[in-house]
């Protein structure tokens, strides 16, 4: 045990190791608290299992201070899995060792994760939780300048300004000017110019639109360079006297459910400036249907993270971050019901970094379009009447896959897909629906020279095929 002396107060903390985990409780208490996973201390510190023979019964865990009794090691596997590693706790200390080996090494001064109030009350912190906490709070340091509010004004009939809609944004590349020049030194630089995302509904349909700075609490002149027509995405870019340090992307294919991420913004107004919010991963991805053309019809599944970070109006463009700081997604929209809360959504930041390239530029990218009519294998195998005409074309064996009723004239697929081909993956997904391949198609951007493999069944044989869009 480890004691944490305040005046004349004091509680202890135990550890313990069990089930894989290092856990935490204070004395007296009933409850233990898992604090690390000991399976990603064993990659952090390079305790990786080597060959050896078959591994022994691990040995009973020494008498832990203050007359506590240590675990007993876990059974060796057989070589052929690597030596395995054991853990115990021996006098404030967590150590390691090979089942195989005699030596014990200490891994973790226990002592570091107890804190004591230095104001002589009486309580016992764990730094896992502070470092927590202080990842929040840096990543609020070291974002709050770069994002921004975003206002669309529109003109009355008297000609003059009114707010039509706020949202959120951020800067993700600030270019320096010396002298009307590009430099890379900032530090001499005179001018500049920071390009920035939010989202097209913030700013479609603006006759001005002004950027809200915090450090300065003022807002600026900006202008709208192009927003995408189907992804609620939009690049807009200011000048201002000082540089403004990019927010930068991550990769928003390695989230896992459970991913702390954070939301901040202006939710409800410029008021609540930098309003900063703090969830989980719900859900990686997820594709909502929306209407991108504002005539009550959805017409495209857009790729969003589902997260449980508080947003709200307001938080509209404005980044969802990982405990890093990066930005993960864009936030676009709320579930709202009467029987659901805390079901946000968030653009993909892969999805954000595909088309900045050409949002920047002025270019609306133009989606591509395959060429074929399908139906999916199993709605063909599981229909009664409907699809019956196409259920003896489906070879034995296969229950994945769209198949093609038609392939168009003067489209990309012309030459390449014929009539009763049955595609089995395209860029390595396996197609079980049609959805599965119009999602992807939706991210391809026309004449952009993407190359997709495509693995199809042909009169009952199997073959690779590559199509450049």
């Amino acid at each position: 045990m480890i004691s944490c002396n305040n005046q004349s107060n004091s509680k202890e903390v135990t550890f313990r190791v069990n089930e894989g985990y290092l856990e935490w409780q204070y004395v007296g208490d009933s409850e233990w608290t898992k604090l690390y996973n000991l399976e990603e201390l064993k990659g952090e510190n390079g305790l990786q299992g080597e060959p050896g023979q078959n591994g022994q019964d691990g040995k009973d865990g020494q008498d832990g201070q203050n007359g506590q009794n240590g675990q007993d090691g876990k059974d060796g596997q057989d070589g052929k899995d690597g030596k395995q590693v054991e853990f115990r706790i021996n006098a404030n200390y967590l150590e390691w060792k090979y089942t195989s080996d005699l030596t014990w090494t200490k891994l973790l001064d226990l002592s570091t994760l107890v804190k004591e109030d230095g104001d002589g009350g009486s309580y016992t912190e764990i730094q896992s939780v502070n470092k927590i906490e202080d990842a929040i709070n840096n990543v609020v340091e070291k974002t709050k300048y770069s994002i921004i509010g975003v206002t669309n004004y529109k003109l009355n009939q008297l000609e003059k300004y009114y707010k039509q809609s706020l949202g959120s944004g951020f800067v993700y590349k600030t270019i320096s000017y010396k002298d009307n020049k590009v430099t890379d030194n900032k530090e001499e630089a005179d001018k500049f110019v920071c390009y920035a995302i939010t989202n097209k509904h913030v700013v479609e349909d603006s006759d001005l639109i002004k950027v809200y700075l915090h450090q300065i609490d003022e807002e600026i002149p900006a202008e709208v360079i192009k927003f995408d027509t189907k992804i609620d995405i939009a690049v807009i870019k200011f000048e201002y006297d000082s540089y403004i340090e990019p927010l930068q992307f991550a990769n928003s294919d390695d989230l896992k459910t459970g991913d702390f991420v954070i939301a901040i913004g202006n939710p409800q107004g410029l008021e609540f400036y930098s309003s900063t919010t703090l969830g989980i991963v719900s859900y990686p991805l997820r594709y909502m249907n929306v209407d991108t053309d504002d005539d009550g019809v959805n017409d495209w599944e857009q790729a969003c993270i589902q997260h449980d970070a508080s947003i709200n109006s307001g938080n509209s463009g404005g980044p969802l971050l990982d405990i890093y700081g990066n930005v993960v997604g864009v936030n676009t929209l709320k579930y709202v019901a009467d029987y659901s809360e805390g079901m946000g959504f968030s653009i993909t930041s892969n999805i954000i970094t595909t088309l900045i390239p050409y949002l920047e530029n002025g270019i609306a990218p133009e989606r591509v379009r395959l060429g074929v009519m399908c139906i999916a294998v199993r709605d063909i195998l599981t229909s009664d009447e409907t699809n019956w005409e196409y259920q003896y074309k489906i070879p034995e064996g296969v229950t994945n896959g769209v198949y093609i009723t038609e392939v168009s004239a003067g489209t990309i697929a012309e030459g390449k897909l014929m009539k009763d081909d049955i595609i089995l993956t395209f860029d390595g997904i396996t197609l079980k629906k049609n959805m599965d391949l119009s999602l992807r198609l939706h991210e391809i951007v026309a004449n952009s020279g993407t190359k997709i493999l495509v693995e199809i069944i042909r009169n009952g044989e199997k073959m690779e095929i590559e199509i450049v869009f």
